[in-house]
């Protein structure tokens, strides 16, 4: 995977269009374009800024990351959005309660998941 196809991919996980993220990065959307066909490349502080913007890290776009998080992010790209879309219309105490929800979910799981192998 390209830093562009990284780019694209965190662009579209925040839903924004390219003009979005141009402006809120300081650049045209043909700029942005650019980057996510691997056409040009963001200087340091540009990348910095996307990464920022995108709620990632330059490690990441750079292909320098590779863990479990960011491979999430690729497998399950519906759930990110749902959960980030909840994170920006939810209260404080919303998330929280959201949050020992899906901490709830995930214990239950492992759980059976434990059960399972005996």
């Amino acid at each position: 995977m390209t830093l562009g196809w990284r780019l694209k991919k965190a662009r579209e996980s925040r839903e924004l269009t390219q003009v979005e993220l141009g402006r809120l990065i300081g650049v045209t959307d043909a700029t942005i374009n650019r980057y996510e066909k691997d056409l040009r490349s963001p200087d340091p502080s540009t990348l910095k800024k996307l990464a920022s913007v995108l709620e990632t890290s330059v490690d990441y776009l750079l292909e320098t990351a590779k863990g479990p998080d960011h491979d999430f992010e690729q497998l399950w790209p519906e759930g990110i959005k749902v959960l980030r879309r909840a994170h920006n219309k939810l209260s404080d105490t919303e998330r929280e309660r959201m949050l020992r929800l899906i901490n709830a979910f995930i214990k239950e799981a492992e759980d059976e998941a434990e059960k399972g192998k005996k």
